[in-house]
């Protein structure tokens, strides 16, 4: 095993590995960003249609609030 560790083209495989690794991820991390950024468009879309139609009220954005503030509790099963 300690042969293997200090052979060049191991240390160079394992090298090049590691970068496609780090580059599969920096790629994931962007297109859930992308995909993040396009559902929170699209809710703030909503969000204005909703207001602007006034189907619930003028309280709507304090009820929304209120609602999100008590998901984030429950998800973060924090209680205090």
């Amino acid at each position: 095993m300690a042969k293997i560790a200090k052979n060049s083209n191991y240390k160079r495989w394992i090298s090049e590995l590691k970068l496609r690794i780090q580059q599969s991820q920096i790629k994931a991390s962007v297109r859930i960003n992308s995909s993040l950024i396009e559902l929170y468009w699209n809710i703030g879309a909503d969000i204005t249609t909703k207001q602007a139609e006034a189907v619930w009220g003028r309280l709507f954005k304090k009820q929304l609030v209120l609602h999100e503030t008590i998901l984030s509790v429950l998800q973060s099963g924090k209680l205090n």
